[in-house]
């Protein structure tokens, strides 16, 4: 219990021995002025107090407040005060009577939860990654922005949805699955990559990255979500296996079309690709060797990605070089920095 004597009124502040102690006065110390009061008051709270007093004493209200103090050693105290003004019979101001409570724990772990919310909020919000929280029945608590725009809606069309909704419908089934594995402990967290609709129709590959809180019970208290778009690096795959297969058919149909175009020229002889090169505009350099009667040549010919003979290399297609009488053999071709082709073979 502390009781404040208002600024106008002679004799001494009482103050209760805890109330002391709060304030690192000792009864021998404390010397009832009201100035022992605001000698300890925080110097950036002064003000804030002394307007809080003021308006008490005018309207009558309750004197409500959280403010610092700084005890002699330094040290510095959260506390708050709370008191109703007395007034005589005329209605004069006599007094606060009221209580002063330390409060420095609960307010350093009030900060320290401030602090890590916004923590949160900062990284949750700041993501370039698609981010959002779950509550157990699979409902979008909150969506991040980056989450908004990879999937075309806005916050509003997202929180209070089920997130399954914006799954294909296999992969929103094999989430429920995943789901049941997190909540019965058998995973702590689970990735997977899943198709999602974007607003405009279209499906986008995203990387799910899916976790759970839980509250003291041991009760799920929500999923955190992180999803990566993930379209172009699955798109990418996918058109570098189509690469490799329109490739290998392409080299297929070259080592039949150099056997029946030398056929036509040689009808005696033979011909054989012994050495390919994709060129970064996906046409193919073939070298081979081509012998007929008497003679025998470097065949090299250049085809393009459909497996026809580029005519704008060569005679047609194709380039011979004759080597002499004898079998020869092109066996390597390379193509060097300046674009100009190397080709190695033995006679």
């Amino acid at each position: 219990f502390v009781a404040w004597l208002t600024p106008a009124k002679a004799g001494r502040d009482e103050w209760s021995e805890l109330t002391m102690t709060i304030f690192g006065y000792t009864s021998e110390s404390f010397d009832g002025s009201n100035e022992a009061f605001w000698a300890r008051v925080h110097p950036d709270d002064i003000e804030r107090v002394r307007q809080a007093q003021a308006e008490a004493h005018e309207n009558g209200s309750i004197y409500d407040i959280v403010h610092r103090i700084v005890r002699p050693d330094g040290e510095m105290r959260w506390i708050h005060e709370r008191a109703a003004v007395e007034r005589d019979a005329s209605g004069k101001p006599i007094r606060f009577l009221g209580v002063c409570q330390d409060i420095t724990e609960q307010e350093l772990a009030s900060q320290a939860l401030r602090e890590s919310v916004e923590q949160f909020t900062g990284a949750f919000e700041g993501s370039g990654v698609g981010m959002a929280l779950i509550d157990p029945r699979g409902t979008y608590l909150r969506v991040n922005e980056a989450l908004c725009a990879m999937l075309g809606y806005a916050h509003e069309d997202m929180v209070g949805r089920h997130a399954g909704a914006f799954l294909t419908d296999d992969d929103f089934l094999a989430t429920v699955t995943s789901y049941r594995r997190l909540v019965s402990g058998e995973e702590d967290s689970h990735v997977a990559d899943l198709q999602y609709k974007h607003r405009d129709g279209r499906l986008i590959w995203g990387r799910l990255h899916l976790s759970l809180i839980r509250g003291d019970d041991g009760t799920v208290r929500f999923f955190v979500s992180q999803v990566e778009d993930i379209t172009e690096a699955i798109n990418a795959v996918a058109a570098l296996k189509a690469s490799e297969a329109r490739n290998a058919a392409v080299i297929e149909a070259t080592l039949d079309a150099m056997i029946v175009i030398d056929a036509a020229a040689t009808p005696n002889g033979i011909s054989e690709a012994r050495a390919i090169v994709v060129q970064p505009d996906d046409k193919l350099l073939v070298a081979g060797y081509a012998f007929g009667p008497g003679n025998s040549e470097f065949l090299i010919m250049r085809l393009n990605a459909d497996g026809s003979l580029d005519v704008s290399f060569g005679s047609g297609g194709m380039t011979r070089t004759p080597v002499g009488p004898g079998e020869a053999h092109a066996k390597a071709l390379v193509r060097q920095t300046d674009g100009r082709i190397g080709v190695a073979g033995a006679a």
